[in-house]
């Protein structure tokens, strides 16, 4: 009889309990959808519908710069604070379809997540912006990522195909850096010494996790509770807005303007000039790509490492660069973190707004403001 009673009280306090957690979850749910929906939290709402798997389209698949996209693919990407899709061509390039001959201007636009337009609609990229603001059309061959290998190779192997007379590079010191065989990806790398390099890569193409038969199809955690879940959006949200300013758990405070080294410097600059070799002459701009990060030191320090170093190459080999820190730094002093998602380290549509009017005013003066 005592058995039974003290039984019976155990389910009474673990129903009591389970009853508990499920109205805190409840009110926490009910809150954050408030805290949305009012606009206090920028973090997209969400849709309480189950997502379906998606195909991949981001995988390493090209022998030559690995990291590229499926043809003719559709993918909807969702954070806390935005939700967009993206479209591939025929070519696998995230853009419209392009012809490969045209008459008239063109520019092959090359780089990493930022050129892609990671997080924000096509429209807004500043790829796209350049477009709308010049007349002339701007073809995206950036891939998500990559490092200036990369870009050399996939302008060398494929992007060079289509007519064009300049071309624009997106250099983002935060982690064009870092090249080499480590990690699970099949990336081409230099070895060697500056300027006697060997092109090799990290490993066989099909070894790589991103190849696309190991590539899997399925839904993550992440896609299921975003889309169910307002509770899991605002905390979302607000993980990511405290990770903005520090990217990398083993050097919190990293700083890709001001931390590289001499050795990082040189590969750098060598995939810079086999590049403009390539290039018609007189016709390629590099454009300097800042993290927030990078902005809080130049105010705090009012040094511009890479900046500098950047400018001495581009006069020494040929090409133009285009610093977008100090224009930025300067529009937007005390508010730049208005230039950045709120809950990722990717420009705004903000942010890509500014780096195409910086290039614009370079390199299009004549069209004026």
């Amino acid at each position: 009889m005592k058995t039974t009673v003290r039984v019976k009280k155990v389910g009474q306090v673990a129903l009591k309990a389970l009853v508990s957690v499920l109205l805190t979850l409840l009110l926490l749910e009910c809150g954050s959808a408030a805290m949305i929906y009012s606009g206090r939290t920028p973090a997209a709402p969400p849709t309480y519908e189950i997502p379906t798997a998606q195909q991949p389209y981001a995988v390493d698949n090209n022998p030559y710069f690995g990291a590229w996209h499926l043809p003719n693919r559709v993918r909807k990407h969702r954070r806390a604070c935005f939700s967009v899709t993206y479209r591939t061509n025929s070519y696998g390039a995230l853009d419209i379809e392009r012809e490969r001959t045209a008459v008239g201007s063109r520019t092959i636009v090359l780089g990493d997540s930022f050129t892609v337009g990671h997080g924000v609609n096509a429209p807004d990229r500043y790829s796209n912006r350049l477009e709308q603001l010049t007349g002339i059309p701007h073809l995206n061959f950036g891939a998500g990522g990559t490092s200036p290998i990369q870009y050399f190779l996939t302008y060398k192997h494929l992007a060079r195909e289509l007519s064009h007379d300049r071309v624009l590079v997106g250099i983002l010191p935060d982690n064009d850096f870092d090249e080499g065989p480590e990690g699970s990806r099949y990336r081409p790398y230099w070895d060697g010494r500056y300027p006697s390099y060997t092109l090799r890569y990290s490993m066989r193409l099909e070894e790589s996790d991103r190849f696309p038969a190991r590539h899997p199809v399925g839904l993550t955690a992440h896609d299921v509770l975003s889309s169910v879940s307002a509770f899991y959006n605002v905390a979302d949200y607000v993980a990511g807005y405290r990770k903005i300013m520090n990217r990398r758990p083993d050097r919190p405070d990293y700083a890709g303007y001001f931390d590289f080294t001499n050795e990082q410097l040189l590969r750098m600059r060598y995939s810079l000039e086999q590049l403009h070799a390539l290039v018609p002459p007189g016709r390629m701009t590099v454009l300097g790509i800042p993290r927030l990060v990078d902005l809080d030191r130049y105010e705090k320090t009012g040094k511009n490492p890479f900046g500098d170093a950047m400018t001495l190459i581009a006069g020494e080999v040929g090409f133009e660069f285009i610093d977008t820190l100090p224009p930025m730094a300067k529009a937007f002093a005390g508010r730049q973190r208005e230039l950045y998602l709120g809950c990722d380290g990717h420009w705004s549509p903000k942010g890509h707004d500014a780096a195409a009017r910086a290039v614009r005013e370079r390199l299009y003066p004549q069209l004026g403001r």
